[in-house]
C-alpha cells in the first residue's frame, strides 16, 4: 500500500495493527515523539508525509509509554516480555546502535482501536486532502412515492443506499499538509 492508502484504511478501519518490534516477540504499536523540526527533517530526505498525530495522554490512555533505550549488555538480561519495551543502544563504532533521535514510544496490542476523539491531528501530503469513501446505508421509503420515511410510516420499506461521507475518526480532526515549496508541515491556526 502506498502511505496515503495506508492512512486511509487505518482512518476508515479505526485501528492500527501491531507487531512484534526486532528482537522481541510481543506485538506493539509503534509511535514517534519527533519534534516538529525533525518530522520537517525526515520529510525532506524522503520519508512519506501521511500520519497520525496522538497525544502523549491517549497513548498513555492504551498503556503506552516511551521506549526503554537499554545498552548491549541491559538488553541482553531483559526477559522476553520487557524486550518489547526496550531499543537497543549502543555507541561502539563497530556495532552502533542507536535510535535515540526517534523518541519512540510503544502500546501493548497486536490491534489498536482508534475511537472517534483518539487522534488529535492527520498530516497528509496533499492540502485539503480527505478521506471520503462510499458507504451502503438502509433508508427507509416509502415505495409509492419513493421519498423518505421514518419507521413509523405504514408502508416504510428498506432500501440500500450508497453514500458518500468521512470517516467516523475525521469529525473535528486538526488536518496538516507537507508543504514541499517550503519544506514543512503547514498546521493552520484554530
Amino acid at each position: 500500500m502506498s502511505a496515503e492508502v495506508r492512512l486511509y484504511s487505518i482512518l476508515w478501519q479505526q485501528q492500527l495493527r501491531g507487531f512484534a518490534p526486532f528482537a522481541a516477540s510481543t506485538p506493539m504499536v509503534c509511535f514517534s515523539e519527533s519534534p516538529p523540526d525533525h518530522l520537517d527533517w525526515l520529510l525532506q530526505r524522503g520519508w512519506q508525509p501521511w500520519g497520525l498525530v496522538f497525544t502523549r495522554q491517549s497513548v498513555y490512555q492504551v498503556d503506552g509509554g516511551p521506549v526503554w533505550y537499554a545498552r548491549s549488555q541491559q538488553h541482553e538480561q531483559l526477559s522476553e516480555p520487557h524486550r518489547s519495551w526496550a531499543v537497543r543502544f549502543d555507541a561502539n563504532p563497530y556495532s552502533r546502535s542507536d535510535w535515540l533521535h526517534e523518541r519512540e514510544w510503544r502500546a501493548p496490542h497486536p490491534l489498536l482501536h482508534l475511537p472517534a476523539g483518539s487522534v488529535y491531528a492527520v498530516i497528509t501530503g496533499k492540502p485539503g486532502w480527505q478521506p471520503w469513501g462510499s458507504v451502503q446505508r438502509e433508508v427507509l421509503i416509502d415505495p409509492e412515492t419513493g421519498m423518505l420515511v421514518d419507521p413509523s410510516h405504514p408502508r416504510a420499506y428498506p432500501q440500500p443506499t450508497m453514500f458518500t461521507e468521512l470517516p467516523p475518526l475525521w469529525a473535528g480532526i486538526r488536518t496538516w499538509h507537507w508543504d514541499a515549496a517550503t519544506g514543512r508541515i503547514v498546521r493552520p491556526i484554530l
